[in-house]
């Protein structure tokens, strides 16, 4: 199913293209924030963080349905971020959308938490500057960061919320070979998995959107493991009884930026939140949920397929798989991007962005160590040779 309310071929009109960041620190987001003061928004401070950086809440609409959504609690995932300043954009656009504006802002009061963890988002870590994880607070609600949100919850009792997160590389739609580009979850709000009305509608709405985003990335979407997590904040507002819809970013072939999740993200706030301000979200699509495919752990950026690996005087068989770390480098205030040892072994259930065919490695010399830099090389068939130096393959 295509958009309802939006075409997709629109999308480019919307596009910020000089905010394209992996490694999206706060001064980033506060410079592009400025653009908005004086437009159809309310911005202001919604407190701080353990460091003092500020963190932003935006309001457009004055309807009656309540709606949060927020990004970059873990501030290595930007993804969602970046398509919120495209949603931004749209909002505060004039073209024939308006009457589309017109209902959102009719309908809704949308209030936007972008970047809930700058402190995290300065040091490119999932975690905040007590090393403590946001998205592990809800049941102690110790950190200030969750406390902006929650606060805001108990005073305005929004009807929905939207938690909008970047996942691993490692992700495939079920068993398939397709990259998990997005993924949603209808979290648990207990042990036993209960099917309450808050989880319901959440499913509902979610399979609306999971169909738009395979309407446009056919076999990248996939769902969560409903797992309870009694600390998360998935559950915290299905506890509540606040319907949460979780919407994961994931890897796509040949983009390192995200640029396919970031669009996905676009659609699913703009079909979702359409959705809601139209009243217009199935009763009976539980079962398209459902259906939706497991995520599994099977993919890998790279996998060297049968590699001879020459240890004293044995000659052994195995796959190589590599993975790209990001690592923020605070001298060039640049994101390196380097390939570390995931797996050895028999990997040949596993599937890669990038499959390459092995070779010879002489493990005297140099060998492929579990969970480190790459850096070995390899003789291949044809008697060239592959380098793996300092994660970089040459």
């Amino acid at each position: 199913m295509a958009s309802t309310y939006f075409e997709s071929r629109d999308y480019g009109q919307f596009i910020e293209q000089d905010f394209r960041h992996r490694w999206l620190r706060p001064n980033f987001l506060y410079d592009k924030l400025k653009k908005y003061e004086g437009h159809n928004l309310e911005i202001g401070e919604a407190g701080k963080s353990i460091e003092g950086r500020p963190i932003y809440k935006l309001k457009y609409g004055s309807g009656k349905t309540k709606v949060v959504l927020w990004t970059q609690m873990h501030g290595n995932e930007p993804t969602a971020t970046m398509a919120l300043i495209d949603f931004l954009n749209f909002l505060t656009k004039s073209d024939t959308y308006d009457s589309l504006r017109k209902v959102l802002f009719e309908n809704l009061e949308i209030t936007m938490i972008p970047m809930l963890n700058p402190d995290g988002a300065e040091r490119f870590t999932r975690r905040n500057a007590l090393d403590i994880d946001p998205n592990r607070d809800a049941a102690s609600l110790a950190m200030p960061e969750l406390r902006i949100l929650t606060d805001w919850v108990e005073e305005n009792k929004p009807e929905w919320a939207f938690n909008l997160h970047d996942q691993r590389n490692i992700f495939t739609v079920g068993t398939s070979d397709k990259s998990a580009t997005i993924s949603f979850l209808a979290a648990s709000a207990d042990l036993e998995k209960t099917m309450t009305p808050t989880r319901e509608k959440s499913m509902n709405l979610i399979s609306e959107l999971a169909a738009v985003v395979e309407a446009h990335l056919p076999g990248h979407v996939g769902k969560y493991s409903d797992e309870f997590y009694p600390k998360a904040l998935g559950e915290y507002f299905h506890k509540s009884k606040i319907p949460c819809v979780l919407i994961e970013s994931g890897a796509y072939a040949n983009d390192e930026f995200r640029d396919n999740a970031r669009k996905m993200n676009f659609l699913c706030l703009v079909e979702g939140l359409a959705k809601i301000a139209n009243n217009d979200i199935p009763v009976d699509a539980i079962e398209k949920y459902k259906a939706i495919p497991e995520n599994s752990m099977n993919m890998l950026d790279v996998i060297i397929r049968n590699c001879t690996l020459n240890y004293k005087e044995q000659s052994l068989k195995a796959d190589i798989g590599l993975l790209y770390k990001e690592l923020p480098n605070f001298e060039t205030n640049q994101l390196e991007r380097k390939l570390y040892v995931q797996d050895i072994g028999d990997l040949q259930f596993h599937f890669a962005f990038k499959d390459l065919a092995g070779g010879h490695i002489d493990c005297s010399k140099s060998r492929p160590e579990f969970e480190k830099v790459a850096n070995f090389e390899m003789t291949k068939e044809d008697g060239s040779m592959m380098q793996l130096a300092k994660g970089e393959i040459s």
